[in-house]
């Protein structure tokens, strides 16, 4: 069955609508932002993480083994 035809709709007419606000133009401004230096001191500070977990594991297989 085909679909019946929809009316057409009706035009609108906006008579109580506002007038556009122009945007006043600023200024352009330039912000100063701190970046703050790399540490360098993270990599050293993963690797004795990484070997101290090393280390508790070997420990832990030691304890499972014996």
């Amino acid at each position: 069955m085909p679909d019946p035809r929809s009316k057409p709709l009706p035009t609108v007419q906006m008579k109580k609508t506002q007038p556009l606000i122009a945007m006043p133009l600023a200024a352009p401004q330039s912000a100063a932002i701190a970046v703050a230096p790399a540490e360098k001191s993270a990599s050293p500070l993963g690797w004795v993480l990484l070997g101290v977990s090393v280390v508790i594991l070997i420990i832990q297989i030691w304890t499972y083994v014996s």
